[in-house]
């Protein structure tokens, strides 16, 4: 009758799981940026029409409109996976969130049921199907405040924390980060996370070899990320790339031990390479490349030394190895955070790189690297959920002198390492 009387295409009701549990089946639905959550509304619904609350989700007891019914499952496809059947209900408030389309809970005595969301997995099928790497299908309440102490403020209330997470990965090759990146979308949840662990243990690696020496340098569109794009918590979402020097105040350890091992120059890069490759463990590529080889191999041909070697690390991490031999003071090396640890740089460079390379620009530029100038973002009809959209966070919608940007509410785009 409620479907009749209101236009509603989904409705359900309230449940109690098999112990007698009341479980209140509206959710919140976020699928974006290769990730799904289900989450409570903070006030328990968003909607209101009748005698039923809507949101995004509803029991799996639930009642269709034929048509619409009929259409979503014309969509559906097996799932060897799924052994519950529970899958089948994720999918459908899938296709209903793609279409927009609201699900209402009407009071009425609740039904006994196994609540699908207990049992739902991150299937490869709906994994590759709805582009999800990471899944939080429930999420627990905030958890309580602590109790603020005499000299500091009460801390804002916690976010809630999703619960029962599972990551499924797909590829992180670079070809297909890439890919992603030139039409617009962000790069895949694993494939950051995989850059990014990386990246830590390589800065590990480095600074405990020498902790008063050495020092790791980022550069290029990496500088940009570290200083003022979000890099002491992660990388971009549509990140594909990484540049750094490791350098050392003085001697490098790995320059001085590969030079003492061959007079051979693809010799001691091998060397170079074969260290790092070490570093970060024997499943990642390593190598030095053909295009990466001419200035080191013209230093070492016109004056006998190794210097500027630079190393490719799953095509996705560009490493220089160097030695600075700056007179004490002459130039200040500022620390900043980078993905939770400690880099350097100087600010000339910083200088030199926004001002010369980037024109003193501040754009966002989404598929830019190396020599690509660009910006892309998905078109208004692009149906991807990774797409990214050039669009003003609400507080500056309305202000079209603000000069909005790119950006995200939250970080929920970011994979956090």
């Amino acid at each position: 009758e409620f479907l009749h009387a209101t236009g509603a295409q989904v409705a359900g009701f309230p449940v109690v799981d098999a112990s007698g549990l009341w479980r209140w089946p509206v959710h919140r639905m976020r699928h974006e940026f290769w990730r799904l959550r289900y989450e409570p509304y903070p006030t328990g619904y968003s909607l209101v029409s009748g005698t039923c609350a809507g949101g995004d989700a509803t029991s799996a007891s639930r009642v269709y409109r034929g048509e619409l019914l009929r259409e979503l499952v014309g969509e559906l496809q097996p799932d060897a996976e799924d052994a519950t059947g529970a899958n089948l209900f994720v999918e459908l408030d899938l296709l209903a969130l793609k279409r927009r389309l609201p699900a209402y809970t009407c009071m009425h005595p609740p039904l006994h049921e196994d609540v699908y969301l207990d049992r739902a997995v991150l299937t490869r099928h709906l994994g590759e199907m709805h582009s999800v790497e990471v899944a939080d299908f429930g999420a627990p309440p905030p958890e309580p405040e602590p109790e603020p102490t005499h000299d500091a403020p009460a801390p804002a209330a916690a976010a809630a924390v999703a619960g029962g997470r599972q990551i499924r990965c797909g590829t992180t090759e670079f070809r297909d980060a890439y890919n992603n990146a030139q039409v617009g979308r962000a790069t895949r949840y694993c494939y950051r996370r995989h850059l990014q662990r990386v990246v830590q243990k390589l800065i590990a690696w480095w600074t405990g070899l020498d902790k008063e020496r050495n020092v790791v340098l980022p550069k290029q569109g990496t500088l940009l990320t570290s200083l003022i794009r979000g890099g002491e918590f992660a990388v971009m979402p549509w990140e594909i790339d990484l540049e750094f020097v490791f350098a050392s105040l003085g001697a490098n350890p790995v320059l001085s031990a590969c030079r003492s091992r061959s007079e051979d120059w693809e010799l001691q890069a091998d060397c170079v390479a074969e260290q790092v490759r070490r570093a970060v463990g024997g499943e990642e590529k390593v190598t030095v490349e053909d295009y990466l080889k001419p200035v080191p191999k013209l230093l070492h041909a016109k004056y006998g030394i190794l210097s500027k070697v630079r190393v490719d690390v799953n095509d996705m991490i560009d490493i220089q190895f160097d030695e600075l031999h700056d007179q004490p003071g002459s130039r200040q090396l500022y620390r900043v955070r980078l993905l939770g640890a400690e880099v350097n740089f100087y600010w000339h460079q910083w200088e030199y790189q926004f001002f010369q390379i980037y024109g003193g620009s501040l754009q966002k530029k989404v598929g830019t690297s190396g020599l690509v100038n660009k910006s892309e973002a998905c078109g208004s009809d692009a149906s991807h959920s990774a797409c990214l959209r050039h669009r003003c966070l609400p507080a500056y919608a309305a202000m079209p002198d603000a000069g909005c940007v790119l950006e995200f509410p939250d970080w929920f785009a970011h994979t956090l390492t």
